[in-house]
């Protein structure tokens, strides 16, 4: 039952998330206030509807890691650290992806009408700020519930190594946006797309594995 969960919420997640970020993804704030104002006003529609999108996302996300956690611990050596580390990974992320898309959604919707460019441009810079810490938080996610799958045994090792790898990309990409220092900017990039694409891989093969794998103290048995 919990891989049905884990792998409908986690292909549902993705199909919402991309298509919050087709619709308008994270722009630059560090263009001029005149340019951010305008980009803002004149995709007004889009922008409110990719924060609706990514807050909706976020629903199936909780229940996609939550789900994928439980499961993953159950037949893991004992990782209790592990655990709780990537479900707090998981549920920081929601809550800052979710902050910064009520800003954004508040900001295309009321705040920029009669707003400076300059306010406008500020605002677009805490979602963006928001945005990428909470990406940082899923990039944590990511590599602790793949560092978990190693005990559990059941998931490929691929999968589980990729994880570790984009993971940390986005780590190491978040964290480096949030400094002047911007020589692993694009690790953020290669790191969001991959996580989101180790999330679909995950959720498809939980879909497809039904076995359950025996624990560790099954042999007792």
């Amino acid at each position: 039952m919990k891989d049905r969960v884990a792998g409908v919420a986690g292909i549902l997640f993705v199909v919402l998330f991309v298509v919050a970020l087709v619709q308008h993804g994270p722009g630059n704030p560090n263009v001029p206030a005149d340019q951010v104002a305008l980009d803002l006003a004149a995709n007004r529609t889009s922008v409110i509807l990719t924060s609706y999108l990514i807050l909706a996302a976020l629903v199936p996300f909780v229940l996609f890691a939550v789900s994928l956690v439980v499961r993953l611990s159950a037949v893991a050596l004992p990782s209790s650290a592990l655990s709780v580390t990537s479900v707090v990974g998981a549920a920081v992320s929601t809550a800052l992806i979710a902050a910064s898309s009520a800003v954004l959604g508040a900001l295309a919707g009321y705040i920029a009408d009669g707003s400076s460019p300059e306010t406008v441009r500020a605002l677009y810079g805490v979602y963006d700020g928001l945005f990428t810490a909470g990406g940082l938080f899923l990039g944590l996610f990511v590599v602790t519930t793949s560092w978990i799958g190693f005990s559990a045994r059941s998931l490929p090792a691929p999968l589980l190594w990729a994880g570790i790898v984009v993971g940390g990309l986005l780590m190491i990409g978040a964290g480096t946006l949030a400094f002047p220092f911007k020589g692993v900017g694009p690790a953020w990039v290669l790191g969001e797309i991959g996580s989101i694409l180790w999330i679909l891989g995950t959720s498809i093969w939980t879909l497809m594995r039904r076995p359950e794998v025996p624990g560790p103290n099954d042999a007792n048995l």
